[in-house]
């Protein structure tokens, strides 16, 4: 497990749910 793996994702499934809106 990687942390910044998971920031990295987590930051772009933020993102989409943004865009969602």
């Amino acid at each position: 497990f990687n942390e910044w793996f998971f920031r990295l994702h987590a930051a772009e499934n933020i993102q989409e749910e943004i865009d969602k809106q």
